[in-house]
């Protein structure tokens, strides 16, 4: 699923209804979240990890264990991938978003971070370099940085 959906991701580009991981004509954070994380878990995922939570609790593990590393953890670190992959690269400019309709993000107009390397790492893997990930999309994460360099679009190598 994740394979597909990230081709859809890449073939469609900011196109409302088309990219999973674009907002559905709301580009508040919150809604476009909800969206980002609709389109990437489904309920059966979601039943399983709701019955692994039951399981671990009848076998005695504690709640605040349970609510930490089964749903805290993942939400997190689920938000740390949208907002600095997906909302800070593609959100709208403030003008697009007040009452006009859903602007079309291509790729090439995706935001990269001005971040070193090291920040851009801890991040969230290089996701913060969208535009580079978008012009190289089969470059690995860990090339990204690499990519920017190549792009000129960031940071000059010492």
């Amino acid at each position: 699923m994740l394979h597909r959906k990230h081709w859809e991701h890449h073939n469609h580009t900011g196109e409302v209804g088309k990219d999973p991981d674009f907002h559905r004509g709301n580009p508040g954070i919150v809604p476009w979240f909800a969206s980002f994380m609709s389109s990437y878990m489904s309920m059966w995922q979601f039943a399983r990890l709701a019955w692994w939570t039951v399981v671990m609790q009848l076998l005695g593990a504690p709640m605040a264990n349970l609510l930490v590393f089964m749903a805290a953890a993942p939400i997190l670190s689920a938000f740390r991938l949208f907002y600095f992959g997906t909302y800070m690269p593609h959100k709208p400019e403030p003008s697009a978003a007040s009452g006009s309709p859903p602007v079309v993000m291509n790729w090439w107009k995706s935001r990269t971070s001005q971040a070193s390397d090291l920040v851009s790492f801890l991040t969230c893997y290089h996701f913060d370099l969208h535009w580079e990930h978008h012009r190289w999309p089969f470059a690995p994460w860990w090339e990204l940085p690499n990519c920017r360099r190549l792009s000129g679009r960031g940071l000059v190598p010492a």
